[in-house]
């Protein structure tokens, strides 16, 4: 049974302080979560015009389920989003309600909440804006298991037996850390020098690219540096280091590609792990095609973000691929339902087995041979530079953990080793019988048919020679000749 009793965090409107309590520091990337939170505490919890009383001793999910949602809401496990928020539109159901009706009914939250919420949630208050828009209750029903799971865990319910729930009393529910004393300095960057400030601003404003939601914590220090330096303002952002970071991404790339990376980060951050479909530009095709994939970590590399992930491909292949951001050209992801019939079965079975690829299954691959495209095959590589252009130029640099220094009578050996083929053997072998012991040599693993390792070797072009593997070998020599006839075109030249 609900006391009237009602705990002073509980009273609604919620304060931002107590929202980012219950998203456990994550308000930004559990924002819908938490209003469904927030929400169902207030109906377990709150004033008696909000919570329904009684509840029954113990409760199910169906329970809970048919008391907040309308006659008319999809009460199939299996039912999509879409489906469900399709099935009651234009009805007062608790899924076509947006955050913001759920938060504050017909009033307008005055702008000091919302620039506290922003804050809190590292957003924009574009950002922001979007979101207390949505429905967090136009989810799959799973997601609405998991979060009585969620209250269970923050202690807000208990669990008597398998799939039944129990409200708490009042006196016994958590309670959010007391607030800081209005005396002591709540900035941050409280404990920074001015000169430590700025140079924290222009760190994170050079690699703000990377997580979008590092803006509006720029903006607060920006802010707070100028309240500190003001007048003098010229003189204290005085810059003398400079940090540069290449993007390719056109400019008007960047939002859409921002985007996607909150859509995912919001997934990762979810209780259950999704699956997601997109369209996605294939270069080589000059063709747009669909991709159904488990997405599983983003990375910075080449100038660019890249998603890794596992699935069915947009060129149709199965498996692992790193996609480029900016070639994904659908204005959001779309996010699949783990019953949704176009999530491939190969995928559902990792899902229900608990052996979905994770982040550290990719660091793993990248870290056994040198090249992004981890799931390419892994092969030797013999590299010789002239001694001099080694010494300045590639010895006392690092460019991945196989790569090493070999010695001139070592090759051959380390060589027999690792290759099966006896033929690439013996040709290398007369190769280098004809290369001075005198030269660097250097050995690595590496993805072949990596751009990665292309371009690097194509940087080093002509002080470096690929000894091995022979595949990557004839592919310089084809690119020399292809430049070659390029240069010997003398019909533009003028002879002097």
């Amino acid at each position: 049974m609900i006391s009237t009793s009602i705990p002073v965090y509980l009273q609604s409107p919620p304060a931002p302080a107590t929202l980012h309590w219950l998203s456990e520091g994550l308000l930004g990337s559990r924002f819908l979560r938490t209003m469904r939170l927030w929400d169902c505490l207030q109906h377990f919890y709150g004033a008696p015009s909000i919570a329904q009383d009684p509840w029954p001793d113990a409760f199910s999910y169906p329970d809970w389920r048919d008391r907040r949602f309308a006659p008319s809401h999809n009460s199939q496990e299996l039912a999509t989003p879409h489906q469900i928020h399709a099935a009651c539109q234009g009805t007062p159901c608790l899924c076509q309600q947006s955050s913001l009706t759920l938060l504050w009914g017909d009033v307008q939250p005055p702008g000091s909440w919302l620039q506290d919420m922003a804050q809190l949630a590292h957003l924009s208050q574009a950002d922001l804006g979007n979101l207390l828009q949505q429905s967090p209750f136009a989810v799959v029903h799973r997601v609405l298991r998991n979060d009585l799971q969620a209250l269970v865990h923050q202690g807000f319910l208990s669990k008597p037996s398998r799939g039944r729930y129990r409200c708490l009393t009042p006196q016994t529910l958590p309670l959010p850390p007391a607030p800081p004393q209005s005396g002591a300095m709540q900035h941050p960057l409280a404990s920074l020098s001015d000169s430590q400030c700025w140079d924290v601003m222009r760190a994170l404003e050079a690699v703000a690219f990377l997580q979008p939601s590092l803006e509006p914590i720029i903006q607060q220090i920006w802010e707070h540096q100028y309240q500190q330096s003001h007048p003098a303002l010229p003189t204290a952002t005085a810059q003398r280091v400079f940090f540069e970071v290449n993007y390719i991404f056109a400019e008007s790339d960047r939002d859409r590609v921002d985007t996607y990376q909150f859509q995912l980060e919001q997934l990762w951050q979810s209780a259950v792990p999704g699956v997601i479909q997109f369209e996605s530009w294939l270069p080589h095709q000059h063709a747009l095609a669909t991709a159904t994939v488990y997405p599983v970590c983003i990375h910075y590399t080449r100038r660019a973000k890249y998603l890794s992930a596992y699935g069915t491909h947009a060129d149709g292949t199965w498996g692992w691929h790193n996609y480029r951001l900016d070639r994904i050209r659908s204005q959001q992801l779309r996010l699949l339902p783990w019953g949704d019939p176009t999530v491939p079965d190969q995928l559902r079975d990792l899902w229900r087995s608990g052996s979905l690829p994770t982040p550290t299954a990719v660091l793993s691959s990248l870290e056994e041979a040198w090249g992004f495209n981890f799931y390419l095959p892994k092969v030797p590589m013999i590299l010789r530079f002239n001694r001099r252009f080694a010494q300045d130029y590639v010895t006392q640099t690092q460019r991945h953990e196989t790569f090493q220094a070999i010695d001139y009578p070592q090759i051959l050996h380390w060589l027999t080793t690792v290759l099966g083929s006896r033929a690439e053997l013996q040709t290398t072998r007369e190769l280098l019988a004809q290369r001075s012991a005198e030269d660097a040599y250097f050995r690595a693993w590496i993805r072949l048919g990596d751009i990665n390792i292309t371009m690097r070797l194509r940087e080093w072009r002509p002080a470096g020679e690929v000894i091995y593997p022979l595949e990557l070998r004839k592919m310089m020599l084809e690119e020399l000749e292809q430049e070659q006839n390029w240069y010997k075109a003398i019909d533009c030249i003028n002879e002097p």
